[in-house]
Order: structure tokens, then C-alpha cells, then sequence
């Protein structure tokens, strides 16, 4: 079952692998330095595996694994396997975890469609982070069903709500776009990030776009209630919403 469309270019296929690395250090930079979203959810993810005693946490969608990275640098995470994959696996990304935690991460550097059954295992917790919404929505209700069943708790985080205070800000990502090639200098790629923000600004543009799409295509709490349906033998959805970010648990 496809899981992402081209109405996103961050989860294209046929975007440059260039201009893909760029954007997704686009939403590093906001979602780590402009917000506190990354660190709120890592510690969210964490105290869950804690408290119910999941000894491994898969990273689906995981971009270049923010999560995963916070979560395996936290003393508390001793004992706990970690593992990143996507669809479109940022493999320089999932080397350079792998390196710095050696016993703690692993990395699958083949694609991998979170939309296909897998059996992780019950002692196993999915995290998703902004990449639900790129499934057809006629597919997501399947899609959660599957999730459910590969492994013993799932939680599935957007970045945005579809509300009008994240539609009018939205566009305003243009700006921390523009400021990467400034934030992140010492990292490799330089060059890069100088050509597609500033001289040739496609990867701001195309965040701006991506940001706005992905509020328009966020569920509501009933939406997700709706999809979930009467279920007595798993746990409800836990749907929990702040100002611009949800959180689904399962």
C-alpha cells in the first residue's frame, strides 16, 4: 500500500536526493530550535517505554531520527533497543546514529512502508513524527489498524494541527529556512544549504508549501476516533492536542 504521495515534496520520491536533505534539515532546525517539539516528544516516547516496559522503540518515517538520537543520549534509556527506518532512508543519517551509539541504535537502510505488516513485537512501541499524514486518507484507517496489530503500543505525533491559527502561520517556516545555511555552518553540506536557500531558495519554498499541505491534511480528534472504531480488545486512542501539535496514542 503506497504510504506517501507527491502532494508533499518531502515525501516524494522523485524529489533530488539534495534538496531532500536539505528540507528535512529545514524542519530539524525548526523543530529543535524554534520549538521545543522534538525534546517534549522524545521525553513523552520515553516515560511510556518506561513505565510499560518496551524494550525496543522503531522510529518509522524517521527522517533523520531526532527522535531516536535524544531518546538513545538519555541515561534513562539503558536496556532499550532503538531502531530508525523510512521510506526514504536518509542512510548518511542512520550511519552517523549508529556510530555514536553503536550498542544502542540500529538502522534498516532498505525502504520501508510503515503501511505493510510487520511483526515488531509486543514489547515493541512505534513512534511515527509528521509522517501519518502523508497516507491517502481513504488508507488510514487500515493503515492505524496495521500499526496496531505489528506491535504493543503505537504513538503518532504531528508537527501541525488543522486549525486556523496553524494555517496563518504555516508560511512563516519560509523564515527559519532562510536562516539554515547560518545555523547549521559547522555541519557538513555547507555549500548545499547556500545554492538551494539562498541562491536558488527552492528548499524554503518548498517547506513553506509542505507546511501548509501538511495542516490541510491533519485528522481531528473525531477523524481519528472514526478511523480507530469500536475496538474492545485493544486499547481506545488517546488523542491529545495542544496549540500546534497532536499526539496520538495507541
Amino acid at each position: 500500500m503506497k504510504t506517501r504521495d507527491a502532494f508533499q515534496f518531502n515525501a516524494c520520491p522523485r524529489v533530488p536526493s539534495v534538496l531532500h536533505r536539505t528540507e528535512m534539515e529545514i524542519v530539524e532546525f525548526c523543530n529543535a530550535r524554534f520549538r521545543r517539539y522534538y525534546p517534549v516528544l522524545a521525553e513523552a516516547a520515553l516515560t511510556r517505554a518506561i513505565t510499560e516496559g518496551f524494550t525496543t522503540i522503531v522510529e518509522l518515517g524517521a527522517g533523520c531520527g531526532p527522535l531516536t538520537e535524544r531518546m538513545a543520549a538519555d541515561p534513562r534509556s539503558a536496556g532499550i533497543r532503538f531502531i530508525v527506518c523510512d521510506l526514504i532512508p536518509d542512510r548518511a543519517a542512520f550511519r552517523r546514529l549508529v556510530e555514536r551509539f553503536p550498542d544502542r541504535v540500529e538502522a534498516i537502510y532498505e525502504p520501508v512502508d510503515f503501511s505493510e505488516r510487520r511483526e515488531w513485537g509486543a514489547k515493541t512501541l512505534l513512534l511515527l513524527s509528521a509522517a501519518f499524514h502523508h497516507v491517502p486518507v481513504e488508507n488510514r484507517a487500515d493503515v492505524l489498524r496495521t500499526l496496531r496489530e505489528s506491535a504493543g503500543g503505537v504513538m503518532i505525533f504531528s508537527t501541525v494541527r488543522k486549525t486556523p491559527w496553524c494555517l496563518l502561520t504555516a508560511p512563516l517556516v519560509v523564515f527559519p529556512a532562510l536562516l539554515l545555511p547560518i545555523a547549521f555552518r559547522h555541519r557538513p553540506g555547507r555549500l548545499r544549504r547556500i545554492l538551494w536557500c539562498w541562491l536558488l531558495p527552492l528548499a524554503p519554498l518548498m517547506m513553506m508549501w509542505d507546511a501548509v499541505g501538511g495542516c490541510l491534511r491533519q485528522w481531528s480528534r473525531r477523524d481519528w476516533q472514526l478511523a480507530d472504531g469500536p475496538s474492545p480488545t485493544s486499547r481506545p486512542l488517546d488523542v491529545r492536542e495542544a496549540l500546534n501539535v497532536q499526539t496520538v496514542v495507541a
